[in-house]
């Protein structure tokens, strides 16, 4: 008993004294144990042994046996089980303390959340609203409301479907209809329109959520409706603009069709819808296969559209593309369209039908060609009636003057000769067979203003043009050979003969190898080309050298009488226009063709033709 209540005792000194049980675990379980050895060892001593009466040795074995009995028992009854009490009501009192303290956070936690949501809800311009599922009671509404419906909060928490009453009578029914929705428990979103009470309307984009309890049924809807009055305008207009621009598209008389960067095709205006019936846009049909009967393989590299997308600069160009059996031409122009960063994101392709446009184009420019051609041939036609005017003119004047002077000149050429058979000084005879000199020279000028003048019947024969030439060349040869001048033939294997007057054909090439020769004489030397070739009813002989050429500002003159660009007293000026005169004679042409410095080039063409022709012609 006594034991009892000291430990009674010692267990209330403990929970007045909790601090105690803040002591480090060995020394508190140290106390434990002595105080329990003490305990049982002074009732032993005190109570037990006494009353046994046993001798000391029996006695102290007593003791150890009775103190080792009862130390394991009481060390767990009033050692173990006090100190586990303890800690117990300790990790109690320290749970409760923490629950509250938990419970004190998720308290100021909630309170801070309403705070904010309320903070939120007070101050958002959208209408946050929360009712039961029946739509009969709102729990809250945020003062959004009066500034979209401008209507007070609590008409609404009065009448919770007063709000139905505003919205516009084309979208009541459908609005109702997907409130029954809360009924199933699913979400909804909608727009529809309200009619303000000044008569206003505006556009509402509400959303409901289901928000189910612990059991798992839904017991309320949560949701927001927003005023999108001034998006749907802004739809609204900019949809009204796409279909003005469709619209404009549609009917503005070219094709036009959007492109991506997989040459797909994403939209076509009417114009491209007739022109390709077939191809269906929303498909995505890459254009270089459709726009093509049959399909192209691969890519136009050409194609104006594809090196769009490749550099992103406008591009245009003349296609022609096969439809059916036909060839269509079509003017195309591609612009690029780039996003934000600079990047093409796709191609405006504008396709303009020009077929008869480039057929009236090309008609043109042959019938422009041609009267170009005309004006050039009428050029040449007055050319050489001018040239005929002026060479008949001059032939009836040389006629006149070679008979006047070549009498006069015979006579001092028979002075001359008979001055010379005296016995002169040699300075006096030197000087009168330099005047001699003159006088023959005078006499051959003379002699060819008299041919240059004389009329007389050509004889019109079949005329071997490569044996001729050979024949002519040979009164040079010596000549040639001594100025390092070398004659090169090509003659072609199909060149006919020609119906000519031999001799004067002769004196044609006579004319063109002397001049050659002394235009190859200011170089040293050099190469005389005689080339032939026929080129459909013409015979073309080209005789070429490189020599110095002859300057661009007299080549127009070199067939004029008495005009040369030899040095004086080296040439007469009359043997071009006698050559002119006789190419002339036989319906022919001669042209010159030359470059500063690589020579010049004397073409005549003469007509292939029977006998007959060619007599009338020359008759």
């Amino acid at each position: 008993m006594v034991f009892s209540r000291l430990t009674d005792r010692f267990l209330r000194f403990l929970e007045n004294r909790k601090s105690a049980f803040f002591l480090p675990s060995p020394l508190r379980l140290a106390l434990y144990v002595l105080i329990t050895i003490f305990f049982i060892e002074m009732v032993l001593m005190q109570w037990v042994l006494p009353l046994m009466d046993l001798p000391p040795v029996v006695n102290g074995i007593v003791d150890t046996l009775l103190l080792t009995a009862l130390l394991m028992p009481a060390i767990y009854f009033f050692v173990y089980r006090p100190f586990e009490l303890a800690r117990e009501i300790a990790v109690g009192e320290a749970e409760k303390a923490g629950a509250e303290k938990k419970a004190r956070e998720m308290a100021d936690q909630l309170r801070q959340s309403e705070e904010r949501f309320k903070l939120i809800a007070e101050n958002i311009s959208e209408v946050f609203w929360m009712a039961d599922v029946p739509l009969e009671k709102i729990y809250y509404v945020s003062p959004g409301y009066e500034r979209v419906w401008t209507l007070s909060r609590n008409s609404l928490y009065e009448n919770p479907r007063s709000f139905l009453e505003a919205i516009h009578p084309e979208d009541r029914e459908r609005v109702l209809h997907d409130f029954e929705k809360q009924k199933e428990g699913r979400p909804y979103d909608h727009h529809f329109r309200i009619v303000l009470p000044d008569g206003t309307g505006r556009w509402i984009w509400n959303r409901g959520f289901p928000v189910s309890g612990n059991e798992g049924a839904v017991t309320r809807y949560v949701g927001i409706a927003e005023d999108v009055t001034a998006r749907k305008t802004a739809e609204e207009a900019l949809r009204a603009s796409e279909e003005q621009f469709r619209s404009l598209v549609d009917n503005i008389g070219i094709g036009v069709s959007l492109i991506s960067p997989k040459m797909e095709i994403l939209s076509m205006n009417r114009k491209m819808r007739e022109w390709f019936p077939v191809v269906d846009p929303s498909e995505r049909p890459i254009c270089y296969k459709s726009f093509n009967t049959p399909p192209r393989e691969g890519i136009c590299v050409y194609c104006p559209t594809y090196l769009t997308l490749v550099d992103g600069q406008v591009h245009e160009s003349i296609t022609e593309t096969p439809v059916g059996d036909q060839i269509v031409n079509y003017l195309v122009r591609s612009s690029p369209i780039k996003d934000k960063n600079g990047n093409v994101s796709a191609a405006v392709e504008m396709v303009e039908d020009v077929t008869v446009k480039k057929r009236g184009e090309d008609r043109l420019k042959n019938l422009n060609m041609e009267l170009a051609k005309a004006l050039d041939d009428l050029k040449r036609a007055q050319t050489l009636v001018l040239r005929s005017e002026k060479l008949a003119s001059i032939g009836t004047l040389s006629a006149g003057v070679a008979h006047e002077i070549l009498n006069p000149l015979n006579i001092m050429g028979t002075i001359i000769q008979l001055l010379l058979m005296d016995d002169l000084p040699p300075e006096n005879k030197e000087q009168l067979e330099e005047v001699m000199r003159q006088v023959r020279r005078a006499t051959k000028i003379t002699d060819n203003l008299r041919m240059f003048a004389h009329q007389h019947r050509e004889e019109i024969t079949l005329v071997n043009a490569h044996n001729l030439f050979d024949q002519t060349a040979i009164l040079l040869e010596h000549d040639l050979n001594l100025d390092n001048i070398v004659i090169e033939r090509h003659y072609a294997k199909d060149f006919p003969a020609i119906y000519a007057d031999e001799d004067k054909l002769a004196q044609v090439f006579l004319n063109l190898l002397t001049n050659a020769r002394d235009a190859l004489r200011a170089k040293n030397g050099g190469i005389i080309v005689v080339s032939t070739a026929r080129v459909g009813d013409e015979a073309l002989i080209t005789v070429a050298d490189n020599g110095t050429g002859i300057p661009p500002e007299v080549i127009e003159k070199v067939f004029d009488p008495f005009f040369t660009t030899k040095d004086p007293g080296k040439g007469t000026g009359l043997g071009l226009s006698m050559a002119h005169s006789i190419i002339e004679s036989h319906n022919g042409t001669i042209e010159v063709s030359s470059e500063p410095g690589k020579g010049a080039a004397f073409t005549i063409r003469l007509p292939v033709e029977r006998r007959a022709s060619a007599v009338a012609s020359a008759k």
